[in-house]
């Protein structure tokens, strides 16, 4: 597939959510992440200060955790939020998110069941089972 090409497909599936979101839905050209640079935007600096999110969906090939990090504020200061990331890319990532939501007073549940990651080099070790999405809930007090 060519460049051209991937960007004629973000561009209808772009077209598509803007007839059925509207302005809810914004393509950012860059990483999301907990830092700035050329390739890389945090969500704090996406999201206009004061405005509240209800609701974040992450499947982003293991950085997650670094894009909720640059997304505190808007975590922080949205009352009522759920969220559904995706924790298998990385082997701990489960327990690192599972801590890191409930000091923020998240309830936390997460999808039924394991994902297997077998070896996939030549040095030996044991198959890995992980949890697939951890969904949270945060409710205004």
């Amino acid at each position: 597939m060519t460049t051209a090409e991937i960007i004629f497909n973000y561009r209808k599936k772009y077209d598509l959510s803007q007839e059925q979101f509207g302005e809810k839905v914004v393509i950012i050209p860059k990483a999301i992440s907990n830092y700035e640079s050329e390739n890389c935007i945090m969500l704090d600096s996406v999201i206009p200060e004061g405005e509240e999110i209800n609701f974040i969906k992450m499947d982003i090939e293991g950085e997650e955790y670094n894009a909720l990090l640059g997304a505190q504020r808007v975590i922080n200061n949205s009352k009522n939020m759920k969220c559904a990331i995706c924790t298998y890319h990385q082997e701990l990532m489960y327990d690192v998110l599972e801590s890191w939501f409930m000091e923020k007073e998240f309830k936390v549940s997460h999808s039924k069941g394991y994902m297997w990651f077998g070896t996939e080099s030549f040095v030996y070790r044991a198959p890995v089972l992980r949890r697939g999405i951890i969904r949270t809930i945060k409710a205004d007090k």
